[in-house]
């Protein structure tokens, strides 16, 4: 992020000092309006899988996560999600007699057609952990995370299909993860 806030300052235009991440809308409107007649530009990156409408000003560029697209106002861009990758590489996955899909994670709404597809064809194996809850109802427990890490590195391939949201956060894990989305 200091690169990013660096190469923009240095041309005139404030970075907000941090990711807004999941908040909600009325906040994100509160901070923008206190932007409101700052005297450079101003970046906002917004992390969130809502695709609420904000109220920005003209002074002002949002960057988001989730939006639709035939309601994006004209400072409005949609950009990746960014994941802070493992530290180290993956190793790689040798050759199977069937390749392995995996997945872990909330088997939502969009991805239950998905996964009861993948188990019931016999060309693949399935590695798939099932949660009720993103992030299994407990965001940075160390054991999620070690057995979603663990589910990805033993996977060809994984599903990266949406979830909650308008985007998919897994998709750019699953490429530092070195693996096929």
């Amino acid at each position: 992020m200091n690169e990013f806030k660096n190469f923009f300052e240095n041309r005139g235009i404030d970075v907000f000092p941090s990711i807004i991440q999941a908040v909600g809308s009325d906040n994100i409107n509160k901070l923008l309006l206190q932007y409101k007649d700052h005297p450079q530009y101003t970046i906002f990156c917004i992390i969130d899988d809502w695709e609420f409408d904000i109220q920005s000003y003209e002074n002002q560029i949002i960057l988001r996560t989730s939006a639709t697209q035939s309601k994006l106002k004209a400072n409005e861009y949609i950009f990746p999600y960014f994941y802070y990758c493992q530290n180290e590489p993956q190793a790689i996955l040798s050759k199977k007699a069937k390749p392995i899909i995996g997945f872990c994670g909330e088997n939502s709404k969009y991805r239950k057609k998905i996964i009861k597809m993948i188990q019931n064809d016999k060309r693949f194996d399935a590695n798939f952990i099932l949660r009720d809850q993103f992030w299994a109802g407990k965001p940075n427990d160390p054991q999620v995370i070690k057995d979603f890490q663990v589910n990805m590195a033993g996977s060809h391939f994984n599903v990266c299909n949406r979830g909650a949201g308008n985007f998919t956060m897994r998709f750019y894990q699953t490429l530092s993860a070195s693996r096929i989305p």
